[in-house]
């Protein structure tokens, strides 16, 4: 589990005529692991252009030298703390599914959180949650299909075995999970019309 001080972001910013740096003191924030080792927040700070070098100082950081390595362009806009792919997604209504625009609902409700979402008899993770889900509880992450999609990428586990996995998330790595169930049969769905979407709705919150 990680735990961090109080940090500062220094920025700066350059053209051909001045150099402009400042200091911004953010409070205490989520931070998420990378596998590169980099630990990075969401910071919600405004006014750092797409030229600005922006490195992290505090306990247990390793500097960021340029944005890009963490792809953070969303993060440095003002917008809620959602991954990339599910701002994308939003934005490109063309290629949601029902069942995904259902899930970037949810996810979009607990931006904080890692979304485990009942699919069947499966738990899932989608997108950005997938890949860091894989990572530390070292499932298999697959792709619905060759192409790209929305929310492609995805890892997942049967729903007995949610419990272990939750644990070692939260306790072994001081994530906040967010376990969406689906709350009607199908053949409830149905009742309600034609190729219905089956209702899935967040029924508990695992805090470190």
């Amino acid at each position: 589990m990680f735990e961090f001080d109080p940090f500062v972001v220094l920025t700066e910013t350059s053209t051909l005529k001045s150099r402009h740096t400042s200091q911004i003191l953010l409070s205490h924030l989520p931070t998420y692991p990378i596998i590169n080792h980099i630990v990075w927040s969401p910071m919600l700070v405004r006014g750092i252009t797409s030229s600005a070098r922006v490195s992290v100082h505090g306990r247990r950081i390793s500097p960021l030298h340029r944005r890009h390595i963490c792809n953070t362009s969303w993060l440095l806009s003002g917008a809620s703390p959602v991954p990339n792919n599910v701002a994308n997604a939003e934005n490109d209504a063309a290629k949601v599914t029902p069942m995904v625009a259902q899930y970037l609902a949810r996810k979009r409700e607990y931006p904080d959180c890692m979304l485990l979402f009942q699919v069947g008899d499966f738990y899932e993770f989608f997108g950005d949650d997938a890949r860091r889900a894989a990572h530390l509880l070292s499932l298999a992450l697959t792709r619905k299909t060759k192409k790209t999609q929305v929310l492609n990428e995805m890892c997942g586990f049967p729903l007995g075995s949610v419990d272990s996995f939750v644990e070692k998330l939260v306790m072994h790595h001081g994530v906040k999970v967010a376990i969406c169930n689906q709350v009607e049969s199908a053949s409830s769905a149905k009742k309600r019309g034609y190729n219905t979407l089956v209702d899935r709705q967040v029924v508990r919150i695992a805090t470190p």
